[in-house]
C-alpha cells in the first residue's frame, strides 16, 4: 500500500499509536494545469527541465512523469539543490527556481502546490 501511494505521486503518512499502525493518509502533490504544455514549449526552444525535490525517488518519478519534466533529482537536500543549480549555471544554462520558497509569493511558483542521495528512476532512463 505504501509503495503504491508513492508510485502514484503521493506521500504516505502513517498514523500510529505507539508501534501499532492505525492507518495511512495519502498526501498528493498537485501539478498545476498547463505545466506539461509549458515544458513542451520549453523543449521546443531547446530548454531542458529538471525537477529537484526532497521527495523520495518513487514519488519524485511519478510527479516528474505527470508534470512532463525531462529529468529529476530526488531526496535532494537544500545544499544539493543549490549545488545542482550552480553546476547547471556554470555550464551556461539558464535556470528558474520554482520551488516551494516561491509558493509563498503569489505568481512565482509554477511547478507544484503543497506544502540525500541521488537516485535513478526505476527504468534507469530518468532521474539523477
Amino acid at each position: 500500500m505504501i509503495q503504491g501511494i508513492a508510485k502514484s505521486g503521493g506521500t504516505p503518512l502513517l498514523v500510529a499509536d505507539g508501534k501499532r499502525v492505525l492507518g495511512v493518509i495519502h498526501l498528493k502533490d498537485i501539478v498545476k494545469g498547463g505545466l506539461r504544455e509549458r515544458f513542451v514549449r520549453f523543449r521546443a526552444m531547446g530548454i531542458r527541465t529538471v525537477m529537484i525535490t526532497g521527495d523520495n525517488p518513487l514519488t519524485a518519478a511519478a510527479i516528474a512523469a505527470e508534470a512532463g519534466v525531462d529529468d529529476f533529482l530526488a531526496e535532494a537536500t537544500p545544499v544539493q539543490k543549490l549545488e545542482f543549480i550552480r553546476a547547471e549555471q556554470a555550464k551556461g544554462k539558464p535556470r528558474r527556481d520554482d520551488g516551494r520558497r516561491n509558493q509563498r509569493r503569489p505568481g512565482l511558483g509554477a511547478g507544484r502546490r503543497r506544502g540525500g542521495d541521488e537516485h535513478r528512476h526505476a527504468s534507469g532512463e530518468r532521474g539523477r
